[in-house]
């Protein structure tokens, strides 16, 4: 550990840019896996939403009436955010890496952050789902009945019980999504940092 910190901080009176640094610093190096991990999954979440939003303009633009442009431009409100927050902690953590600090100050600093953004997006994601939901089922209605559907009694307690059993379910399968892309990366993130906080003065 004292040698990596000894790395770092020579990188940081060099005043390297992230992709010397990260050369420098070579995958043999500990503190380096995790974070090329996590900046590569972060990416593919940045790309995913980018390409679905998309998707979702093209939508808006196409679909007919209003309850479906409504709570499809609900939606992408949501996806916006997520990736105005996703880009955030992706340029405040992983990508703008302030090498002047010490290793185990700049570890609790991406640990601390990304968990806080991932717990953040999940808990807007719950206002978000039912959103997603009732878009996708006026979408559906809108391709087979018309919007004249919505307006019968069946159709919308078909609808809130959709809502009360599907948002809960894909609140799980968020928090499962994200452990699984981001959750092992973190967990040896905080390894090194417990290894440095054990480290003998």
């Amino acid at each position: 550990m004292e040698e990596l910190n000894k790395l770092w901080q020579s990188i940081g009176h060099n005043k390297s840019t992230p992709e010397i640094m990260e050369s420098q610093l070579s995958l043999k190096n500990a503190a380096e896996s995790p974070l090329k991990k996590l900046k590569r999954n972060f990416q593919a979440n940045l790309a995913f939403a980018v390409v679905f939003s998309f998707l979702f303009i093209i939508l808006f633009i196409i679909m007919d009436g209003f309850w479906v442009r409504l709570f499809t431009g609900a939606l992408l409100i949501g996806y916006f955010l997520a990736i105005y927050q996703t880009s955030i902690a992706y340029r405040k953590y992983l990508n703008e890496v302030h090498s002047d600090e010490q290793v185990k100050i700049y570890l609790q600093k991406v640990y601390h952050g990304i968990n806080q953004m991932l717990r953040l997006q999940e808990i807007s994601a719950i206002f978000f789902y039912p959103i997603a939901l009732v878009a996708g089922f006026l979408m559906a209605l809108y391709q087979k009945d018309g919007m004249d559907a919505f307006n019968e009694n069946f159709t919308w307690v078909l609808l809130g019980v959709l809502i009360v059993v599907f948002t809960p379910l894909c609140y799980i399968l968020a928090k499962y999504l994200n452990k699984l892309a981001f959750g092992k990366y973190l967990k040896q993130i905080k390894l090194l940092i417990d290894d440095f906080e054990n480290e003998p003065e």
